[in-house]
C-alpha cells in the first residue's frame, strides 16, 4: 500500500529568491559478482573507499548473473537485471555508476580521475574511484531533501518504509522521477568464498526492491513542502543475516538517471527470541604421522543472543559424509562452549573437516544468522594404508575446478593445481583429458603462476601407500603429460617424481623433466590447453626397492612459463625371472603410438625362445594374441592391425616360459 501525504512547512526565514539546500547522500551502484576475477582484484579497496566516506556515500551492490556463479543473483536474478538495464552502457563487471552517471575521464569536468588510459582501462571501474571523485559528487547541490524510516511491527516480517521527501526549492518540483527503495545487507561474512574466487566479505548488497525494481513514480512536490511515500515491506526468507538488513530510499531521474538525493537507516531490529548462535574457531587437531593420522575433532559453538539454548545439534562433515551429535547442555547467552567428537583414523587424501548446525532447541526455527551455521573446511591430509599393488588416478569423479581431488594430496600455492574439464576454458579444442580420450585432468597453471612472487614449489601426492609384491622385479609408474613451453622467452617449467619407502619421512627422487625435455609440443604463448596430438606417456621404471610399502609423488615447479596436464596416473608392479629374463636386447617399440589403427611392432631377440605376444586392456583384459610360437634369435617387426580397437591406453605383453615384461600402447581414433 502507498499513501502520498502532504505537509505543510514553515520556514524561520527565507533570503530574496534563495533555497535551502538539502545535505546530499552519494549513491554509489556497483554491478558484480562473486565469480568475477576483476571484480575478486578491485573490491577490496573500492570496499575500503566507500567505508571510509559513509557519512556522504551509501554503497549498494548488485550481484549479476555474470560471468559465475552467484548466490545473491540466483535469490533475486529478476530485479537485478532490471537496474542493470537502466544502464544499458555496461557490458561487464565490475562497474559502478555514482548518482545514476557512469563515470569517465571527463566526470566532474575532468581532472578527478583517470579511467581510460591509451593503455586500457573502462569507464565506471571500481579501479578509477578516488576521494577527490566521492567529494565532487557530494558537493553538487541538491533542493531535495529523503528520510526514511521503517515500521516492523513485533519483528515480524513485514512492516511499512515511510520515505520522507522535501522540495527546499521556492517553485514546485516536478520532475520525471522515481522512488527507490531497497533492502540491503550491510555486511555478510561467509565462512568460505561462494563463488570461484577468494571473495568472502560482501557489502551493502542489494536484496529485495519495493513494490519493485521499477519503484514508485512521482507527483509533484509544491515549494517548500514535503510528501511522505509509504511502502509495503516484505522480508525475504533467503536473507542471510537479520542484524545487518538496512533500507535505502533514492529518487532517480527517468529522463537523464541522476539521482537527486537519497538516505539510509540504521539496522532493522530483530527479535530478541530468536536463536542467536553460530559456530566459532575449528579446534580440531590430527596427530601421527601420514600414514597412521588420527583425527581430534572439536568445534566451539557461540550464543550472541540473550536467550538460553536448551539444546542443539552439531554435524560433523568429513568428505561430505555427516556425523550428528545433539548437545543437550544449556549454552546461556553470551557464552561459548566447546564441543568435541570421538577420536577417527583419518581416510587418504585431503580429508576435507567441517562443521554445521542443526536443530536449535528441538526444532528448525533459524537462527539470526545463516552464514554462522557452517565453517570453511579445514584440511588434514593423510594417507591410506593399503594392501593394493596397483593405483589408478584418471580424476573422472573429481568436481571440474575443485582444488581438491579424490585420494590426492595437492600442497597448492593459491590454487594453481585444479581439475579441468574441457567447459573449465574458453573454445577448449576437444576433451581435455589424456590425449582427447577423457574429459578430465589434473591441471598445472604455470601460465598465472608468477614467481618469486609466490612459492615456486607444489605438491601432487597419491595419497595410498601401495604393496610391492615379494618376487617383483619392476615397479612401473606411468603417466599421461600435456606441456608447452612459453613462447617468449621459453618457460623452464618443471615435473619432478618422488618415492618415499617410510610413509613420505624421505624421499627419493626418480624423475625429472623440466623445459623443452617436458614439453609435448612446440612453445606457444597464448594460454595452452591441449589437443588430442599433443599428448605423451611417461613410465618410470624402478628395479631396486627398499621396501615392499611405497609412496609416491610428484612435485611442480614454475617458472611462470605455461600450463601442465597430467592424466591417467598409473602404478603397477610386474614379475620376472630373475635367473632367464626374456632376451630383448633393445627395448621393444611400437610407432606411431599413440596409433589411430595401424602400428608396427619393433624388438630384437638375443636367442630362440618361445614368446607369446598378446594386448591387453588397461583393466588388465586379453584382447588379442599378436602372435604364439618359437621365435629364432634375431631382428623382427610385426604389423599390428588395431582398427577394431576403441581409444584408450594398453599394454603390449612378451611372456615366455619364466617370465613377462610389458610396454604401453595408446590408440587414437
Amino acid at each position: 500500500m502507498m499513501k502520498h501525504l502532504l505537509i505543510s512547512m514553515l520556514f524561520l526565514f527565507c533570503v530574496g529568491s534563495a533555497y535551502a539546500q538539502a545535505d546530499r547522500m552519494v549513491i554509489v551502484e556497483e554491478f558484480t559478482n562473486a565469480s568475477c576475477l576483476p571484480c575478486e582484484t578491485q573490491n577490496p579497496a573500492f570496499n575500503a573507499l566507500l567505508d571510509q566516506n559513509l557519512d556522504k556515500v551509501i554503497p549498494i551492490k548488485y550481484q549479476t548473473v555474470f560471468p559465475g556463479f552467484d548466490p545473491y543473483n540466483q535469490q533475486n536474478p529478476g530485479e537485478v537485471t532490471t537496474r542493470l538495464n537502466r544502464y544499458n552502457e555496461i557490458t561487464g563487471v565490475p562497474t559502478a555508476a555514482i548518482d545514476g552517471v557512469v563515470p569517465g575521464n571527463n566526470y566532474g569536468g575532468g581532472g578527478l580521475s583517470e579511467w581510460v588510459t591509451p593503455q586500457g582501462g573502462y569507464a565506471g571501474g571500481p579501479y578509477g574511484y578516488n576521494q577527490a571523485v566521492l567529494d565532487y559528487a557530494a558537493s553538487v547541490p541538491t533542493s531535495i531533501g529523503v528520510e526514511v524510516s521503517v515500521d516492523l511491527p513485533n519483528f515480524g516480517p513485514s512492516g511499512t518504509v515511510s520515505v520522507e521527501i522535501t522540495n527546499y526549492d521556492t517553485v514546485e518540483w516536478s520532475d520525471n522521477a522515481t522512488l527507490h527503495v531497497a533492502l540491503l545487507e550491510r555486511e555478510n561474512l561467509w565462512p568460505f568464498p561462494p563463488g570461484s574466487t577468494s571473495e568472502a566479505e560482501f557489502f551493502y548488497v542489494m536484496r529485495k526492491m519495493y513494490p519493485n525494481a521499477g519503484g514508485t513514480s512521482l507527483s509533484a512536490i509544491p515549494a517548500d513542502t514535503s510528501s511522505v511515500v509509504e511502502v509495503a515491506l516484505q522480508i525475504p526468507d533467503y536473507i542471510y543475516n537479520l542484524e545487518e538488513m538496512v533500507v535505502v530510499a533514492f529518487i532517480q531521474s527517468n529522463d537523464d538517471r541522476s539521482i537527486y538525493n537519497a538516505n539510509i537507516t540504521e539496522p532493522l531490529p530483530v527479535d530478541s527470541s530468536l536463536a542467536n548462535i553460530s559456530l566459532g574457531d575449528n579446534t580440531t587437531t590430527a596427530a601421527g604421522p601420514l600414514c597412521e593420522r588420527v583425527l581430534s575433532p572439536a568445534v566451539n559453538v557461540i550464543n550472541s543472543g540473550t536467550q538460553d539454548i536448551n539444546s542443539f545439534v552439531i554435524n560433523l562433515v568429513i568428505d561430505g559424509e555427516e556425523t550428528p551429535q545433539t548437545i543437550t547442555d544449556t549454552l546461556a547467552g553470551g557464552e561459548e562452549m566447546e564441543v568435541t567428537f570421538d577420536e577417527a583414523p583419518l581416510g587418504g587424501g585431503e580429508n576435507n573437516v567441517s562443521f554445521t548446525l542443526g536443530e536449535i532447541n528441538g526444532s528448525n526455527e533459524r537462527p539470526v544468522n545463516l552464514l554462522g551455521v557452517q565453517l570453511e573446511p579445514v584440511n588434514f591430509p593423510a594417507v591410506e594404508v593399503t594392501n593394493e599393488d596397483q593405483l589408478m588416478y584418471n580424476f573422472e569423479n573429481d568436481q571440474p575446478l575443485s582444488a581438491t581431488a579424490e585420494g590426492v594430496i595437492l600442497e597448492n600455492p593459491a590454487n594453481f593445481l585444479r581439475i579441468v574439464d574441457r567447459n573449465s576454458f574458453q573454445n577448449s579444442p576437444s576433451a581435455v583429458g589424456g590425449y582427447g580420450m577423457s574429459d578430465q585432468a589434473l591441471f598445472v597453471n604455470f601460465y598465472q603462476w608468477q614467481t618469486p612472487q609466490l612459492p615456486a614449489r607444489g605438491q601432487i601426492l597419491l595419497a595410498k601407500q601401495f604393496n610391492i609384491p615379494m618376487g617383483a622385479t619392476e615397479l612401473n609408474i606411468s603417466f599421461d603429460r600435456a606441456h608447452a613451453q612459453y613462447n617468449q622467452p621459453p618457460g623452464n617449467d618443471r615435473l619432478e617424481g618422488y618415492i618415499s619407502y617410510d610413509c613420505g619421512e624421505t624421499w627419493t627422487k626418480v624423475y625429472d623433466k623440466a623445459g623443452a625435455e617436458l614439453s609435448t609440443t612446440a612453445p606457444v604463448e597464448p594460454f595452452f590447453v591441449p589437443n588430442a596430438s599433443q599428448w605423451a606417456t611417461d613410465t618410470i621404471t624402478l628395479t631396486e626397492f627398499e621396501s615392499t610399502e611405497a609412496l609416491f609423488k610428484f612435485e611442480v615447479v614454475s617458472d611462470w612459463g605455461n600450463n601442465l596436464f597430467l592424466d591417467n596416473i598409473q602404478v603397477e608392479s610386474m614379475t620376472t625371472s630373475a635367473n632367464n629374463p626374456i632376451s630383448v636386447v633393445n627395448e621393444p617399440t611400437v610407432f606411431p603410438n599413440p596409433s589411430s589403427g595401424q602400428s608396427t611392432l619393433q624388438f630384437e631377440l638375443e636367442k630362440r625362445q618361445r614368446i607369446n605376444i598378446a594386448i591387453y586392456d588397461a583393466l588388465g583384459q586379453r584382447q588379442t594374441t599378436v602372435e604364439e610360437r618359437v621365435f629364432d634369435a634375431g631382428f623382427y617387426r610385426l604389423p599390428l592391425q588395431l582398427t577394431s580397437y576403441t581409444s584408450g591406453k594398453y599394454r603390449i605383453v612378451f611372456t615366455n616360459q619364466e617370465g613377462m615384461s610389458a610396454i604401453p600402447l595408446i590408440i587414437v581414433k
